[in-house]
């Protein structure tokens, strides 16, 4: 990392080294949820760079996983166009020089596309070198990335899945905490709030997941004293999903959840320990 020019490098997985600048001068259009098989045009739009000089690749990251450079377009003509093997035939790069934009077409979308896009300009762009030697823009030494985009997200799902929500608690000295488990469900965005006898309290923000099996799971923790614990106040975690409410009631009342201590204990254990 160098901080001095306000560039650091990032290592992606096929051993290539990008350099990512601070300074953002490439805007990507906003995030989006989509179904497989559906298509959607990412647009990139850059500022204070010439057409001359706007050689642009898209890069995307899957949270968890390296860079991977899925398509790239020469300046100023566009002549050379390359894809990576992974999105060749279903997406399409091309550029309109007077609105200063880069698009990416988006066909036949897979649960597999689902990452942050990055659009970014390659310095010292050369399209005869690319043409003659045949290679990869995107994996040469002949110019880097050096001016990116904010990135923005897409998630693909194959269906709408509501989620499995469970209530758990624990005691920790004199504080009960009360975890509510958000399991098995696309797409990512999710809502939790919290009730002390049907009315609103504040609980903390939920954080999701992906799991292996492409759907997301998600935990929110509240925090309630031993004496409202004790007096059987009813606690309720209302999940909102897909526009679906799905609603867990808990109380002091003698309740057995069939779960592995061992594992809700330090998960506890680390939620507590990030509030």
């Amino acid at each position: 990392k160098n901080t001095g020019s306000g560039k650091h490098f990032l290592l992606s997985t096929d051993g290539c080294v990008y350099l990512k600048a601070f300074l953002q001068t490439l805007t990507e259009s906003v995030p989006v949820v989509k179904k497989t098989e559906e298509s959607h045009q990412l647009t990139c739009t850059y500022d204070g760079i010439s057409n001359d000089n706007a050689a642009i690749g898209w890069i995307r990251q899957d949270p968890g996983k390296g860079l991977e450079c899925v398509a790239y377009i020469s300046a100023p003509s566009g002549s050379t166009i390359y894809y990576s093997q992974s999105v060749k035939n279903r997406f399409t790069i091309s550029g309109d020089n007077g609105k200063q934009q880069v698009y990416l077409q988006m066909n036949s979308l897979k649960t597999e596309d689902s990452a942050v896009y990055y659009c970014a300009r390659q310095y010292n762009d050369t399209e005869v070198v690319f043409v003659l030697l045949g290679i990869w823009p995107c994996h040469t030494v002949y110019g880097y990335f050096d001016y990116w985009g904010k990135g923005t997200m897409v998630t693909v799902s194959s269906v709408s899945k509501l989620p499995t929500v469970s209530l758990l608690s624990a005691p920790i000295g004199t504080t009960q905490y009360l975890m509510c488990m958000i399991e098995d469900f696309t797409p990512n965005k999710v809502t939790v709030t919290w009730k002390k006898n049907d009315m609103e309290v504040e609980g903390q923000t939920p954080t999701v997941g992906r799991q292996p099996s492409g759907l997301y799971s998600a935990s929110s923790l509240l925090k309630v004293t031993n004496t409202d614990w004790n007096n059987k106040v009813k606690y309720s975690c209302v999940v909102q999903h897909q526009g679906e409410p799905t609603i867990k009631t808990i109380s002091k009342t003698g309740l057995y959840i069939g779960v592995d201590c061992t594992t809700v204990d330090v998960m506890f254990t680390y939620r507590i320990s990030n509030m």
